[in-house]
């Protein structure tokens, strides 16, 4: 298990990160020195959580860009293509980058398990917050009427003033990510039957 937050050789995996979005566009968000953290966010086409959080995502980059906060969308599902993801973008009018993640390399380094699953990452690479982005969700198909935590908005605004972050890891609900190497045939079925209770 991923300790919340060393990341020891993949934290400067992470540091180094530079991708090429679903429109094109390159990105090494700690390149920058404006960069104070970036919040990598795992989401799936098909998964109703992560579609859900979709417009608290969308406002929360939009709250934090002037401070330096970089926001990244992840596919790492295998049958995701760049098609479904600009179809997919456009559906939710999601305006953060998205990258497709194919090999998976993104997500191993992170150990990601579900979607929605976030990351808040500082510059040298290491994780300050991971898991659920608020507490809305109870379990699968099981919603509150209104969160009572707001885990992620919270991690990044201490990361942004100095703070530690209190609860640096809480677990998501969502779809599970499917690992070819090491899940089973079966796997695929019980990812469809979870996807199946959340809508």
């Amino acid at each position: 298990m991923l300790s919340p937050l060393k990341l020891s050789h993949a934290g400067e995996q992470v540091r180094d990160w530079c991708f090429v979005d679903i429109t094109g566009k390159k990105h090494s968000p700690f390149t920058s020195k404006k960069t104070k953290a970036l919040v990598a966010v795992f989401i799936c086409t098909d998964c109703p959580i992560a579609n859900y959080f979709q417009p608290s995502l969308r406002d929360m980059a939009k709250k934090y860009e002037a401070q330096g906060v970089r926001f990244v969308l992840i596919h790492s599902d295998l049958e995701c293509t760049r098609k479904a993801a600009k179809k997919h973008a456009k559906e939710y009018a999601i305006t953060i980058p998205v990258v497709l993640d194919h090999k998976q390399e993104m997500a191993k380094q992170l150990k990601a398990e579900f979607t929605p699953e976030a990351f808040v990452i500082i510059p040298h690479g290491e994780v300050r917050y991971r898991g659920r982005i608020n507490d809305m969700y109870i379990s699968y198909g099981k919603k509150r009427r209104a969160p009572t935590r707001n885990d992620l908005d919270e991690a990044i605004a201490a990361v942004l003033t100095g703070r530690e972050v209190l609860t640096p890891k809480t677990k998501p609900v969502g779809c599970p990510i499917f690992y070819p190497e090491t899940d089973g045939a079966t796997y695929l079925d019980a990812k469809t039957e979870l996807r199946s209770k959340t809508n």
